[in-house]
Order: C-alpha cells, then sequence, then structure tokens
C-alpha cells in the first residue's frame, strides 16, 4: 500500500472493514441518547390520547346563536365527562380533553362574560381550536423505523407514547490507550520534561457525543513489554483499542511493532494530513 493516503480513503477503509454489529439490548430512556433503534417502533396509543384543546378558552355545543350558559370547567389532566346541551359550554385550558358533546373551542379574547352566560364575538367555525384523537399519530401505526439515531426529541416523542424501554444495538465496547512517559495528569504539578495528558479526555467526549458512554483508559510508559501486554489484553477484551501515541517512528515508539507481533493486519498507516500524519487502522484477521 502506498505511503500516504487521503483522509476520505481513510474513513472509506475504516468503514470497510468495521464489523457492523447485530446484538441488541433493551436500554431505558434516558440511557438512548445516540443509539440506534434496532426495530420498527410501533405507536401503543394515539397522540394526543383524547379530544385536546388547542386553546385556553371556552368549549361549546354550538347552537344559533352566539350566548352560551357555562356548566362548568375542564382543565389540564380532568377527565371530561360533562355532557353539554346546546348553548352550553364549559371553561377550558389549553391541553385539556374536550366534552365529546363539544364541537368547537373559542379562544378566551373572544368572549365576554356576564354571570354564567358568556357571548361569543364574530362567527363561531365548527372543530375551532380542537386537537382530533391521534392527530399527531393513530394507535399502532409506525412511529420510528429500525435504524433512526436516537437524539432529544425522538426520546421525548418516544415518553409521550408511554414507553420506558426501547431495543437498540448495542454499542461497542472501547479501550483508549494513551501511551508516553512524557504525560502527566491534569491536577498534577508538572516536572522537567512533562507534558497534560490531553488526548484521552478528548477521544473520550467524542465517544459520547456518539452514545458510546462506557469506555475504559488505560496509561502505558514507553516500554515494548508493557505495551504489548496491554494491547494484548485489550485486543482480547473490547470491540476497539484506540490507541494516543506510540505509532511513530523513534526509538521509543512501541506500538505498531507490538501490534505487528500480536497478528495484527495492518490496513493503513499514514495519511495526508497534518498535524496526525502517521495515523494506523488495523484489525485481528479473524475478524
Amino acid at each position: 500500500m502506498k505511503n500516504l493516503i487521503a483522509v476520505e480513503e481513510a474513513l472509506a477503509l475504516v468503514l470497510k472493514n468495521v464489523k457492523t454489529t447485530t446484538e441488541t439490548e433493551l436500554i431505558s430512556l434516558d440511557k438512548a441518547i445516540g443509539h440506534v433503534l434496532a426495530k420498527d417502533l410501533y405507536a401503543p396509543i394515539s397522540l394526543p390520547p383524547f379530544r385536546q384543546s388547542a386553546m385556553d378558552g371556552y368549549a361549546l355545543n354550538y347552537h344559533h346563536g352566539n350566548n352560551f350558559l357555562v356548566i362548568g370547567e375542564v382543565k389540564a389532566g380532568d377527565a371530561s365527562r360533562q355532557i353539554l346541551s346546546k348553548g352550553q359550554a364549559v371553561r377550558i385550558f389549553t391541553g385539556a380533553q374536550v366534552p365529546k358533546s363539544a364541537n368547537t373551542v373559542i379562544k378566551q379574547e373572544l368572549i365576554s362574560k356576564h354571570g354564567k352566560s358568556i357571548s361569543v364575538a364574530g362567527v363561531i367555525r365548527l372543530g375551532s381550536n380542537i386537537r382530533p384523537e391521534g392527530e399527531q399519530i393513530q394507535k399502532n401505526t409506525l412511529a420510528l423505523n429500525k435504524g433512526v439515531i436516537l437524539n432529544a426529541s425522538t426520546i421525548g416523542f418516544i415518553a409521550a407514547l408511554g414507553l420506558v424501554e426501547i431495543p437498540v444495538y448495542k454499542k461497542p465496547s472501547v479501550v483508549i490507550i494513551v501511551t508516553g512517559n512524557e504525560l502527566a495528569r491534569g491536577g498534577q504539578a508538572l516536572k522537567d520534561g512533562q507534558i497534560y495528558e490531553s488526548n484521552a479526555i478528548m477521544l473520550k467526549n467524542a465517544l459520547r457525543s456518539l452514545g458510546i458512554l462506557s469506555v475504559d483508559v488505560l496509561e502505558v510508559k514507553d516500554n515494548y513489554q508493557e505495551t504489548q501486554l496491554v494491547l494484548n489484553s485489550t485486543l482480547n477484551q473490547y470491540d476497539f483499542t484506540l490507541v494516543s501515541g506510540g505509532i511513530s517512528v523513534g526509538d521509543y515508539d512501541f506500538v505498531g511493532r507490538a501490534l505487528d507481533k500480536l497478528g495484527i493486519e495492518q490496513v493503513f498507516y499514514k495519511v495526508k494530513q497534518k498535524p496526525g500524519q502517521p495515523l494506523y487502522f488495523g484489525r485481528r484477521n479473524n475478524l
């Protein structure tokens, strides 16, 4: 393989050589961000699950006139069982269940109150300001397709359907190995010749943005035997091993030699980019 490849070619090779998982798991919604839905999701209820007021105002049983007798009140969360005769109304609030016998909702700005009666200014149109049952989605219809990446809005939608767990594809297990005698942890005083290690936290948060929340971090000094030992362990334990440092051509860069000794197949090494030209990607021959 030629020494240097383009970034786009490197990405294509990664995608070509990575095995797609088929393992699934059932997880709670509060842990679902960034996961991929493993099955088509059907709505167990309609949304809204009842006829719902879109305004603060009055629900009416319309008759041929603009005056109505107010017989009650319905606020959000109330079970609406009032039966309205023609010419009757109930005070109603946004999100509340509209009585079955009501056929329109008038916003409160168009209402004048006269004791227990109201009058409506303007033309009354049937069906106004009422969200029909199932306006957003009907019960037993497709809510989300398999393969959808779950973000905050899709998770909120699923929660509105009353679901608390969903099937998703299992995220890969990942370990980050940081190499180098020169590295010190943040919060510690630097000794001469040391720098603070920053790649692990950067990579860990990049993985978190993809919904990979469980990531281990290991530290390895510039020692060939230790590097080979740790790599052998992680390659057997994790789906992906990310290594920071130790892959160039210096006398104390041992990662490439250790991977070769462990039988890792090199897919590419060195990419046309600065910084980060000595970028290595490999895979096990049996995967």
